[in-house]
């Protein structure tokens, strides 16, 4: 009898923590750079199959603007996406900026061409579990905001709540530069990323979506972020 209860315990332990991982994947790409392609197919094809063994992922794919200048200009890049690679390089102890970057959860980054690292990389988040527990809700959209909403149990001023809109399934025809003639299919592109300083035991956030226009590609994704470490603390998704 207390075999069984020790093992109702551990069951009960390690389904609670599996519940609670998750794996927040951050990558830096550009249409610009001829590499970048190549690692959105492994990140993709990667992603898909550890969805399908059940392994809770998060992926943000921002377009930096800095290959702009080089034959061909990424109509999804956002300065704002290159500031926040900058950040990472600070903390990550990053020498020079470079695409395609792959950030796990705040605190681990590698060339997104790494197949087998980025693999790994996986199985090593997974194991972790949420810093953070918070519940958000999208309340309404009206004159060009979205109203969010998040409850937590704990204050915290020292983290940052997040919100970004991603969309799937975007084709662009490169004209120009290292990928010039090539149709290129990009997944879990950043549309709107807005921050929110300091978590409060509940708030309602504003976020700008003026030229944003909604459809079945789009998912939402809510996540807390340290501001010294920049380590993802807890990711939500909206349905």
């Amino acid at each position: 009898m207390k075999l069984i209860l020790f093992l109702l315990i551990v069951f009960s332990a390690f389904n609670s923590n599996a519940q609670n991982s998750f794996v927040f994947i951050e990558l830096f790409t550009s249409q610009g750079d001829e590499t970048s392609p190549v690692a959105e197919e492994i990140l993709y094809r990667t992603v898909a199959q550890e969805k399908k063994n059940g392994t809770k992922i998060v992926v943000l794919e921002y377009h930096v603007d800095y290959w702009n200048r080089l034959g061909w200009k990424d109509p999804l890049s956002k300065f704002h996406f290159t500031k926040r690679q900058e950040n990472y390089s600070r903390v990550l102890a990053e020498k020079e900026l470079y695409t395609p970057e792959v950030v796990i959860n705040g605190t681990t980054s590698f060339s997104g061409t790494k197949e087998i690292t980025l693999k790994e990389e996986i199985k090593k988040a997974s194991m972790q579990t949420s810093q953070f527990d918070f519940t958000v809700s999208k309340d309404s959209i009206a004159n060009d905001t979205l109203y969010v909403s998040y409850k937590t149990l704990k204050a915290n001023q020292n983290a940052v709540f997040r919100f970004a809109i991603t969309e799937n399934a975007i084709s662009t025809k490169i004209d120009q530069g290292e990928n010039a003639n090539k149709t290129l299919i990009n997944n879990y592109v950043v549309r709107v990323l807005h921050s929110s300083d300091g978590i409060k035991q509940s708030a309602q956030i504003k976020v700008p979506v003026k030229g944003i226009k909604f459809n079945s590609n789009m998912e939402m994704i809510a996540f807390v972020q340290s501001k010294q470490s920049m380590k993802i603390l807890g990711v939500k998704e909206l349905k």
